[in-house]
């Protein structure tokens, strides 16, 4: 289960990570609020670019609760959270994305 504890990055420790150029990254389980919302924090930050993996339907609920536009984000499509984890992989393994994350 993902905390829902509130966190705060060390400004001296963000303020590093911004010089650096931002990395696409696959978020395989976007489809949970925890993990969307890290996602977003981190692209408003200038951190990553994300692709959202996962359930669709949900990803598409919590962006528009949030006023974000649809088009925002690529969202691949998947039915499970074990699916999600592979197709993350699979944008790894074809270089579409650097990193991954598993909300």
């Amino acid at each position: 289960m993902l905390s829902t504890l509130p966190f705060e990055v060390p400004k001296g420790v963000l303020k590093k990570a911004q010089k650096i150029k931002s990395t696409r990254m696959a978020i395989a389980g976007a489809d949970h609020e925890v993990a969307l919302n890290s996602a977003i924090a981190s692209h408003e930050a200038g951190l990553i670019d994300p692709v959202l993996v996962g359930n669709k339907s949900k990803i598409e609920t919590l962006l528009t609760a949030r006023d974000i536009n649809l088009s925002t984000f690529q969202i691949v499509d998947t039915p499970s959270e074990h699916e999600a984890a592979d197709a993350a992989v699979k944008l790894a393994h074809t270089g579409e994305v650097a990193s991954l994350m598993k909300g």
